[in-house]
This record gives C-alpha cells, structure tokens and sequence, in this order.
C-alpha cells in the first residue's frame, strides 16, 4: 500500500540552519500505477512546542498514500527547541522546494493547521500549496480565543497587539488564498472552535473556495488515529470528496 522511502534533512550548515532537525519523511504509494502525480505536504500539531508525529503524522502519510498522495511528513523546527517564527513557515517553504510533483497541497492539524494557513496566505505564489486543509487548527493570535501555547510558542514570551494582529490568520486571508478544507468539533476544549468559526466567515466573505465541516463532537487531537469519532464520521472520507473537486 505505501512505503516510506526517505528522510530528508532541510538544511545544511551552509544553510546556517544545520545544527537542527527539521526533516521531510517521504512517504509513497508502493506502485507507480497507484500514483497520481499529486503530493501533499503534512504539518502535525503539538502547539508549536512538539510535534504529534504519529496520528497527526504518519497515520497521515500511509491514508494519502492510499489515494495516490506522495505524502511528506514534515518535522518543522518547533519552540521546544529554541525556536520561534519565521522558522516553521521558512521549512514549509523549504519543504515546498524540495518536493517534485504536478500539486502539492498541505494539511495541518492544530498549530499545525495555523502553519499551512499561513503558507496559504504569507508565502509567494509559486510557493504556496495548491490547497489546504486545516483541522481542528489554531486560527487565531487574539486575547479572546487564542490558544495560549501555541501563541507563544510561535511568538515568543514578549509580543505585541501588532504581532497578535500579523499572525490572527482570521485577519491576513487574501483574495487568492488557496481554497480551503476546515473542520472542527463543537466540543474541542483545548483550541477554541471560534477559531474555525471565525476563520470560515472570513473565507465566505472573502469569496474563497471552502468546505467548512462542523461536528457536534469529537474533540481535538483525533489527527487519522484508531478512535471512536474516526471510526463513526469517516471524515477522510468527505476530504478525499473534497480534493476530487479541487484538484482536477
């Protein structure tokens, strides 16, 4: 069904970004017939802090590489080693380069989900993902609903109202943004829910190809684990559904 193939550092020390491990985990369908010529880029959650790599992670890669996905786990560099932004967008964008295939879209979970909105949004055209999926995704930066954590760990300890405003993705969604898959679950009681509904009004008013999918429950942190909401909502399968529109 899939194979995992490779790890790939991201930089080298004449990168001046060696003495980390920020790595891409390649993953790919075990034939070329089952290939699509698609990939998808993989953020795992963990606040900005750590990293979910299993659920979040390679549960991930081996579901994409079902539908034909070459898929890329990437180990970003997170605050549990010292490091802030830009670090974890400037590997999503160095990720970005280094893979070879005709569309490569990106999903995200939690914090992990704020990093492939801002790739959407922040990078340079040719370097954003063809689309994104964001579930159960830290959003916004704002006192209001913020998740603490993953503000700052992203921000550091000291940060400014501008810097909040900078990285409220609810603020920052432009004309072009690539089109959106977003989900949430009322009953997410680690990052607030207004953050996926605030982020889904922003992407109406804006005009955005989007699918908002809204659960009752099921909680944060399912990621493509064995549980009880997976096993009954079959989301995945409404994302695939989903992917077959957009990426024609």
């Amino acid at each position: 069904m899939y194979a995992q193939t490779s790890k790939i550092r991201l930089w080298s020390k004449a990168d001046g970004k060696g003495s980390n491990h920020a790595e891409l985990w390649r993953f790919a369908p075990d034939s070329a017939q089952n290939r699509n010529s698609k990939a998808v880029i993989i953020c795992p959650g963990g606040s900005y802090h750590h990293l979910g790599l299993k659920n979040e992670g390679v549960k991930a890669a081996r579901w994409f590489c079902s539908k034909g996905y070459d898929a890329y786990v990437l180990r970003y560099r997170v605050a549990m080693n010292g490091f802030h932004h830009p670090a974890m967008l400037e590997d999503f964008e160095r990720a970005v380069e280094m893979v070879n295939a005709d569309s490569i879209g990106a999903i995200g979970f939690s914090a992990g989900g704020h990093l492939v909105l801002m790739a959407g949004a922040f990078l340079p055209k040719d370097k954003r993902p063809a689309w994104v999926a964001a579930i159960y995704p830290v959003v916004s930066m704002q006192d209001s609903i913020a998740h603490p954590w993953s503000r700052k760990s992203l921000l550091g300890r000291h940060y400014t109202q501008e810097a909040k405003d900078k990285f409220s993705m609810e603020l920052q969604i432009p004309d072009d943004m690539p089109p959106v898959y977003l989900q949430v679950s009322d009953d997410d009681h680690t990052v607030n829910p207004q953050n996926s509904i605030a982020l889904s009004k922003v992407l109406e008013q804006k005009g955005v190809t989007y699918t908002f999918s809204h659960f009752n429950n099921g909680g944060h942190g399912y990621g493509f684990g064995n549980n009880t909401f997976n096993s009954t909502s079959h989301w995945y399968d409404t994302l695939y559904q989903w992917l077959q529109t957009v990426c024609k």
